[in-house]
């Protein structure tokens, strides 16, 4: 199977639909017609041959070029035009096991006759459950990557998922109930044995805020149309709610936010605006994740005294390049920052213009095309160490480049 690398709007990696093939009698295989990006190889069993020996021992998905956790897999570069042979690929063999959840009802609400379980194996590729795809979980099946697998709950309240290979999987379940979404998530470590785990629902929680404009001397101004959302992990649960814009009296809110830890991202602020702090109580959530574990407030402040850079886009010769994809880039540990993300695209001439910069250091980096947020993929971005162009601002500060692509 050949996954192609994709990368959604924070740049998490995403796998879409494999290509595929089966093998030959002599174990080769042949994929035509793949697009020009990067690939996940993997060999699985049919599902027939998921089937444990006398040892315990079963086929299990390899990955390129013979690795059996998707994460330290090689991704494979694939340009138009080409053909390529990869080196042979021998298929592992591991200890299989079952997982039991039991599913533990904390909220005292009545429960749908109809539950499900989603789960997936982590991987690095896994970064939003929006990139995914959904299917059953058989008795016997080989698993891929980047797939939300759903196993219906039991009438006694529990999941049994079987031949679970090696490896870190996710789990969540939950439902609507009168007095609102409930949710249960855990991380489960398979190792070869045999596991069981509670899985506890609680009632998800709400979080509040408030989105002001600050300026010196001036009284805070409330801003309204903010988009504030959390990045939810690999699996959501059911009736989950991550998202939401704020009002004409800068107020927002969310309700039905499952417990657990999130990258916030305010989005959709005016063109030299920057996020200058959020926090809740004293955290910090610009520069931590924040941690939902009951009623939540946040507070947020935005100022309009932000950098600006403007330049023009040229490839090795000098020639102007339309239409690129200009991403301005936080140094060190502002990486992790997502608010501090800013991106282009050059017009006709190959010029562009970036504003709303908060201060800081960076570096500036263009692409004659880009699929999604790449840039701010930290696998993705270290090919591009020791390239793009260095550049620092200050608050209200306006420089100006000439900036060559990345793959030059």
């Amino acid at each position: 199977m050949a996954y192609r690398y994709a990368y959604d709007e924070n740049g998490a990696r995403v796998i879409r639909t494999p290509d595929t093939a089966l093998t030959k009698q002599t174990g080769e295989f042949e994929i035509r017609g793949l697009r020009r990006g990067e690939y996940l190889i993997s060999v699985a069993p049919l599902p027939a041959a998921v089937t444990p020996d006398g040892t315990g021992m079963a086929p299990v998905t390899t990955y390129y070029p013979a690795i059996e956790d998707p994460l330290k897999a090689v991704p494979f570069d694939v340009q138009p035009g080409q053909d390529y042979t990869l080196d042979d690929i021998r298929m592992l063999s591991d200890k299989l096991a079952a997982v039991r959840l039991r599913i533990v009802d904390s909220t005292g609400e009545p429960k749908p006759a109809r539950r499900e379980v989603k789960w997936a194996l982590s991987s690095g590729a896994v970064g939003s459950a929006g990139g995914m795809l959904v299917a059953s979980y058989g008795p016997v099946q080989a698993l891929a990557p980047g797939i939300t697998y759903l196993t219906p709950v039991s009438r006694e309240d529990d999941v049994l998922i079987p031949n679970l290979s090696p490896g870190t999987y996710e789990f969540t379940v939950g439902w609507a109930t009168s007095a609102g979404p409930v949710s249960g998530h855990t991380t489960v470590e398979v190792r070869g044995v045999d596991l069981e785990r509670d899985l506890e629902v609680r009632p998800n929680k709400r979080l509040t805020g408030r989105v002001v404009l600050e300026e010196e001397d001036k009284e805070p101004l409330p801003l309204a149309n903010i988009d504030t959302t959390l990045l939810s992990g690999p699996v959501m649960p059911a009736n989950a709610a991550y998202r939401s814009l704020s009002q004409s009296n800068g107020a927002f809110v969310i309700d039905g936010v499952p417990e657990g830890t999130y990258p916030v991202w305010f989005r959709d602020l005016p063109p030299d605006a920057y996020v200058a702090s959020a926090t809740e109580a004293a955290h910090d959530i610009l520069t931590q994740p924040l941690r939902v574990s009951g009623e939540t407030e946040l507070a947020v402040f935005v100022r309009r005294d932000g950098g600006t850079v403007e330049g023009v886009v040229t490839d090795s010769r000098g020639k102007n390049i339309p239409d690129a994809v200009v991403a301005l880039v936080p140094d060190g540990l502002a990486r992790e920052e997502v608010n501090r993300y800013r991106k282009a695209v050059t017009d006709s001439n190959g010029a562009f213009t970036i504003q709303g910069i908060t201060p800081g250091s960076y570096h500036l980096f263009a692409w004659p095309e880009l699929e999604g947020a790449a840039y701010r993929n930290a696998a993705f971005m270290r090919r591009y160490e020791g390239k793009g162009e260095p550049v620092h601002f200050g608050r209200g500060d306006q420089l100006t480049v000439q900036l060559k692509l990345a793959d030059n």
